[in-house]
């Protein structure tokens, strides 16, 4: 599938492939467009609720500054993610 990713005003088209699929536990996936790397977002039940991890190990190509803008999103990234996490729960809490 075809992903619009934004960062500020930076932004790329990336391609990702399912690459393990199981049902109600987990997705796996590999970035196969400028951004490389594998993501996976997982559930697991934790004390009447549901808890979901992101994960994604990410690789940048030299015009979004290769290992030093990696090195230097990390942190951004993982705002990010943290904001995208609550968001998704926020709305799946919703009545």
């Amino acid at each position: 599938m075809e992903v619009a990713t934004r960062l500020g005003p930076l932004g790329t088209r990336d391609l990702l492939e399912v690459t393990a699929w199981e049902e109600g536990r987990s997705i796996s996936v590999a970035h196969r467009g400028a951004t490389r790397g594998v993501g996976m977002i997982s559930l697991a039940d934790d004390e009447g609720g549901c808890r979901v991890t992101w994960s994604e190990r990410l690789t940048f190509p030299w015009w979004l500054g290769g290992r030093t803008g990696a090195s230097l999103a990390k942190p951004v990234l993982a705002a990010v993610m943290r904001g995208n996490l609550a968001r998704l729960e926020d709305l799946v809490s919703s009545p």
